[in-house]
């Protein structure tokens, strides 16, 4: 849904985050105005809303909203969220997804439809000093699954930059690199108190080419969509209700070992 605040009522518990991005055109240098961007995080306790899967299960399932909303960017390019910090789960270093539509249809239940150019797939992740001081304070607490650090997680360690890992697609070669020398997917932040748990302003730029479209590519794939009668799993989709898809950043729904969970 389309709303800035993406925190509910149920299973949003959490340290405040105040997530400010700024969408950049890599040809111009300039700020992309109208990009929608779509967000989603696990909850404190690593478990995502829209999803029904064995081994992480949504309350309520795919009728769940909760941590998920969509926004556009205005004529500097930026956006703002109110979020939690998200929690862990097992097999992934802490981590926001983002996803940037571009060309996009509005509908009448405060959504929009996935035809349209998907301009950028990614994740932001977050500083090990700052997810310890969150997971020391309730309710990152319960968490009882197992902890992945970023050095631990080659997804975002130096080893794609330097192994030069790269796919092709389309007969576009695209390098996946999610933490090298020219990118830096950890957001700056500031405490907004004397602790951590006052709350969190963080702040990213990201840049995109505005002329890309990764709606038919491996990286992109929908689990599931909300209509005004709630969520359905995406029968289509390789990953059926898992979740998993919509910019993992891996493959086409494949995790690395540990509990499957959305994504």
């Amino acid at each position: 849904m389309i709303r800035k605040n993406i925190k509910e009522n149920q299973y949003s518990d959490g340290v405040d985050l105040y997530l400010e991005l700024q969408y950049v055109d890599v040809e111009t240098c300039e700020g992309v105005p109208g990009v929608y961007v779509d967000i989603w995080n696990a909850n404190a306790t690593g478990v995502y809303s829209g999803i029904s899967t064995s081994g992480n299960y949504a309350a309520d399932g795919l009728n769940s909203t909760y941590l998920r909303g969509i926004q556009a960017t205005d004529n500097d390019g930026v956006v703002a969220f109110e979020t939690i910090f998200p929690g862990h789960y097992d097999g992934r270093a802490t981590h926001t997804h983002l996803l940037a539509h571009m060309n996009v249809t509005v509908q009448p239940n405060n959504t929009i439809t996935t035809t349209n150019n998907i301009t950028h797939i990614g994740q932001l992740f977050w500083n090990e000093e700052l997810r310890s001081a969150v997971e020391a304070v309730y309710p990152y607490t319960t968490n009882t699954q197992a902890v992945t650090s970023n050095s631990d997680y080659m997804w975002d360690s130096a080893f794609l930059s330097s192994c030069g890992w790269q796919k092709v697609a389309n007969d576009v070669t695209i390098t996946v690199v999610q933490a090298g020398t020219t990118y830096d997917p950890f957001p700056e932040y500031v405490y907004l108190g004397d602790e951590v748990d006052d709350g969190l302003f963080a702040w990213i730029q990201i840049g995109i080419n505005t002329t890309a479209n990764y709606i038919d590519d491996d990286y992109y794939s929908v689990a599931a969509y909300y209509q005004a009668d709630g969520g359905h799993e995406n029968e289509d989709s390789a990953i059926g209700g898992s979740g998993m898809g919509g910019g993992n950043g891996i493959t086409n729904g494949t995790m690395p070992s540990g509990t499957p969970s959305a994504a």
